[in-house]
């Protein structure tokens, strides 16, 4: 993982994959459509986070190599202000508990 960023924007699609446990997002933010990989995606689906198209999110992502697209959400936040943390910042590991990959569980 390399730059972290914060970008804020609408949604312009929302592909759920949920046999593959990620989604892409592309989100809008003015000058241009950012698709950034969401995962996992249980943890957007418990919060009952909901993104349809035209929906305001701000999204922290980090840019990686190791997936396509290359930038991998950090965390969602809502225009309710609901926010999701789906990975740590310094790691790139998902946040929450065993079977999510995490070094050790």
């Amino acid at each position: 993982m390399t730059t972290v960023t914060t970008v804020s924007g609408e949604v312009a699609r929302f592909m759920v994959r949920p046999a593959k446990g990620d989604s892409h997002l592309r989100l809008d933010v003015g000058d241009r459509v950012l698709r950034i990989l969401v995962t996992p995606f249980k943890k957007v689906e418990a919060a009952g986070m909901l993104l349809n198209r035209g929906d305001y999110l701000r999204v922290t992502y980090a840019l990686t190599k190791c997936s396509d697209p290359e930038m991998m959400a950090l965390s969602l936040t809502d225009a309710t202000g609901l926010t999701i943390q789906l990975r740590d910042p310094e790691t790139g590991f998902p946040i929450a508990g065993p079977g999510y990959g995490r070094p050790g569980e």
